[in-house]
């Protein structure tokens, strides 16, 4: 298998190099091919993993990669002939609340076991199996203690493909978009919009990183297995909710239900950052 070395700012040893293993993806995107699977998905799933080998590599400012990121959505929705400024934006924030959600070792993987499963439950496309397998060993060598990093080329992906999914596995509105995003994979947003807010706030730059997600501080008390647990647990309940509702078409029942679940986190978290 391929492995790559990336030099980037993750606990390691001194002068130990970090293999990531996002490039196992590639394997499932190879296998697409011979199945005549989208050829736009294909394609723009090749950039994206290119581009988080980039940044893994050679720690791209914010800026240069949120414009690569702005390049890449509009290719993509050039290809598809779809020019819906909403949707943009939410695969623009998706990509890069999934980079910030690969903050603990094996977080983000977890995470996207759940939802890849309630998706193949939904729609029963195989494809999605190619995914779930290469995602679960990805898992097992990047559970703490990891012996293999993500990568930004791993959690890119990954919030592309939940983006494409959703995106092709449902047909309603934007703002139902968005309440099945957010029920699917409530943690990255909920995380993403309060590590946004928090450092506007402070006045602090809100691309600029640090040690305040709230995966952080539940592993300052937890450690990384409970804290992943944890988080598990909130992403099965809303996943929960959605597979009940999603089968009634009780859409707008759904989205009031995201709005709750938003603030209850909210709440959450402020605990959390208090304590």
């Amino acid at each position: 298998m391929l492995l790559l070395v990336s030099r980037n700012k993750l606990p390691r040893k001194k002068g130990e190099q970090t293999p990531f293993l996002g490039i196992i993806f590639i394997v499932p995107i190879a296998i697409s091919l011979f199945i005549k699977f989208d050829q736009i998905f294909l394609l723009i799933s090749i950039l994206v993993i290119l581009l988080g080998i980039i940044d893994d590599i050679y720690h791209l400012k914010p800026f240069y990669k949120l414009l690569l990121e702005i390049i890449i959505g509009i290719l993509y929705f050039g290809l598809q002939k779809n020019y819906n400024p909403i949707l943009f934006l939410i695969l623009i924030f998706i990509l890069n609340s999934f980079n910030l959600a690969d903050g603990i070792d094996g977080l983000l993987l977890f995470i996207c076991i759940l939802w890849l499963g309630i998706l193949f439950y939904v729609n029963r496309n195989p494809i999605l199996l190619l995914f779930l397998f290469t995602s679960i060993i990805g898992l097992i060598v990047n559970f703490p203690p990891a012996k293999m990093f993500l990568g930004d080329c791993g959690s890119l992906f990954l919030g592309f493909l939940f983006f494409y999914l959703i995106e092709n596995s449902f047909r309603f509105s934007d703002l139902n978009f968005i309440g099945i995003a957010f029920l699917l994979c409530s943690y990255p947003f909920i995380d993403t919009l309060y590590a946004v807010f928090r450092r506007l706030k402070a006045r602090k730059n809100p691309f600029k990183g640090d040690k305040k997600h709230i995966h952080h501080l539940l592993k300052n008390k937890l450690g990384n297995p409970k804290t992943i647990f944890v988080i598990f647990l909130l992403n099965l309940l809303n996943s929960v909710i959605f597979i009940t509702l999603y089968e009634k078409f009780y859409l707008q029942f759904l989205l009031i239900c995201s709005i709750i679940l938003f603030i209850l986190n909210g709440v959450i978290y402020y605990y959390e950052s208090k304590n």
